[in-house]
């Protein structure tokens, strides 16, 4: 009876930290650039009921007979891929496509990563993330820019007073890889 009891608070444990995920999946559902995640299981042990033979000139052989005595969480992986564009009429609002992240430098001096697209320009001129994350490599946009355009191939054009054509004073640059260490979202 025991057993029985240490079986089934094992699966009770796993089932919790699965609605732990999905309501934290839940709760970030409007959280800008946000990826999911999915939870997986595996058998925290088993006992062989019966061991397998061998085949036989006269016959086939046997499969073993496990059962399993608990459930563990074997991992919880983030799902990346490509969400819903929503136009939001901010110039400096991008959506990036594929598997790209943008490059961002923490308050600590280390560097992260996001897919936040939604950029702004701090006080001393630097593009950034909406939580004042500097983009890497920095990109400085003049203080009197009165048009800023970000093109599909991430070339940042400006307006000057007086001026009609936009120059480029940056690129925006995507790092390419999978489940990056200092995922910021």
């Amino acid at each position: 009876m025991s057993q029985a009891l240490h079986t089934a608070s094992t699966g009770i444990n796993a089932g919790q930290q699965q609605i732990n995920v999905i309501a934290n999946n839940v709760a970030n559902i409007n959280t800008t650039a946000y990826k999911s995640a999915n939870m997986t299981f595996e058998t925290l042990y088993s006992r062989n009921l019966s061991y397998g033979s061998a085949a036989t000139k006269d016959g086939g052989g046997t499969n073993p007979k496990q059962i399993g005595l608990g459930v563990k969480t074997a991992a919880t992986t983030r799902v990346f891929t490509q969400g819903v564009a929503i136009s939001t009429g901010r110039q400096l609002d991008i959506e990036i496509e594929g598997e790209g992240f943008l490059q961002v430098m923490k308050e600590d001096g280390s560097l992260a990563y996001t897919r936040d697209g939604c950029l702004q320009v701090d006080s001393l001129g630097q593009l950034c993330t909406n939580d004042g994350l500097l983009i890497q490599p920095s990109v400085s946009i003049p203080r009197d820019a009165t048009e800023i355009t970000i093109t599909q191939d991430g070339n940042i054009s400006v307006t000057l007073p007086g001026q009609t054509q936009q120059s480029i004073v940056g690129s925006l640059q995507l790092v390419k890889f999978q489940n990056p260490s200092g995922l910021l979202s």
